[in-house]
Order: C-alpha cells, then structure tokens, then sequence
C-alpha cells in the first residue's frame, strides 16, 4: 500500500528556487499537485516561503511553496545536497495542466 495521498512523478528536472531574491539551482525528485521532493546545495529554511521556477513546455512557470522538511546532506558526484520537501501554495493552472497531461498519459 503507498501512504502517499497523492500519484507522484519521478524523475530528475532543473528548477530554481528564490529566496530573498537570490536563485538557487535544484533538481526535482518526485513532484505532485500540492508538493515537490528537490536537491539542492542551498539549505532551506524549514517554514521557510520560497518560490520555485520551473519550465513548463519551453515557458517559466512560477510557484510559492513552503519548506516543510529538509533531510540531512547528501554526496552526489562530489557536491553536497540536501533535499527539501515543499508544499506547493496555490498551484498555478499550468502546473497542474503540466501534470495531469502527464499521469494521464501513463
């Protein structure tokens, strides 16, 4: 049985995560309507609102999200990460198109 409320996708996508205005490069893990699992070298705050910047079919689609837990560091090809799980605020209707074209075509 899988715990999780929601389907998730799985798979590697590059983002962008700002906070105070400063861009952070991360990598998507897994990604649902109301949350995103990403890496990232940046430590982000727990609680913590960031907007992550994604691009969805060739365009930058932005989104608020909260951090919600942040793993301890991990070494992947000699860069430490840590991956971050955030709740998706008010998911823009691109986004949720993006993934629902997606699940369906499974």
């Amino acid at each position: 049985m899988n715990p999780r409320k929601e389907e998730r996708l799985y798979g590697l996508k590059n983002v962008v995560v700002i906070m105070d205005g400063v861009e952070y490069p991360a990598v998507i893990v897994d990604i649902s309507s109301s949350g995103i699992c990403l890496r990232c070298e940046k430590t982000l705050p727990t609680y913590r609102e960031v907007l992550v910047r994604l691009d969805i079919d060739g365009k930058p689609v932005s989104m608020k999200a909260s951090v919600r837990w942040v793993h301890d560091p991990i070494q992947l090809k000699g860069t430490t990460l840590r991956e971050s799980g955030l709740s998706v605020i008010d998911a823009p209707e691109e986004y949720r198109n993006y993934l629902k074209r997606i699940l369906d075509s499974e």
